[in-house]
């Protein structure tokens, strides 16, 4: 088993680091302190403290750039400089590129996203149905934004097409705005995500968590199969 884990997560750690300097170099990370300077900023300017009932739309929203529309320019910025086509003949595997990706923007997404809440809201929250509720959301924007950039070969003609699909992806954010819920909303993908925040702030019912837990689950496998195969073909 060892012999089997340990190339695996050698080749693991190695894309993951190059792709924490590659965020680094090309100012992923200053573009995301500057987006929480001025979400947080945004948020102080209100008259009144913002109510804890939208959190879950706030995180969810905010999660975007972070995890959607980062690895867009990942794979875009690997594109350019041809380091894909090296990555092809090298001895790492897709699940260890996409994963290294889904690592490094998922801490990164996690990080933002909880200096966010607590500067953004007051009141009684569960941390690990919070940080769940992130995680679930930012693996599965991760996994549908390469799928979405795959077979784009720059940002100006990805942009367009991008906006389509994140309409699609952030359908349950204004029904959770308006306080409105529907069974059929449990269907749509980021509705797990969207329950594990809400179950961070406010009483819901065991099968709703368990719901959360395995749609979650399950969607994010969906995903991530989708984004192997257009990586692949990509």
């Amino acid at each position: 088993m060892n012999s089997f884990l340990s190339p695996a997560l050698r080749r693991f750690g190695v894309a993951a680091w190059c792709d924490i300097r590659l965020q680094w170099r090309n100012g992923f990370y200053a573009a995301t302190a500057v987006m929480l300077a001025v979400m947080v900023g945004l948020v102080l300017q209100l008259p009144v403290s913002l109510p804890i009932v939208l959190l879950p739309v706030l995180v969810a929203g905010n999660l975007l750039i972070t995890t959607f529309y980062f690895i867009a320019g990942l794979v875009l910025l690997e594109r350019s400089d041809g380091s894909d086509a090296a990555l092809q003949v090298s001895p790492l595997r897709t699940t260890e590129y996409l994963a290294a990706k889904v690592a490094t923007l998922g801490i990164l997404a996690l990080a933002e996203n909880l200096l966010l809440v607590r500067a953004a809201f007051v009141g009684e929250i569960n941390p690990g149905l919070l940080i769940g509720g992130i995680l679930v959301a930012a693996v599965l924007y991760t996994m549908v934004g390469a799928v979405a950039v795959a077979r784009y070969q720059s940002l100006n003609e990805y942009l367009l097409p991008s906006m389509v699909i994140v309409s699609l992806l952030t359908l349950p954010l204004l029904p959770a705005a308006l306080g409105w819920q529907h069974p059929l909303l449990l269907l749509h993908p980021l509705q797990p995500a969207m329950s594990l925040l809400r179950a961070s702030i406010e009483p819901v019912a065991a099968w709703e968590i368990g719901y959360a837990v395995v749609a979650g689950i399950g969607w994010a496998a969906l995903a991530a199969w989708g984004a192997v195969r257009s990586i692949r073909r990509g």
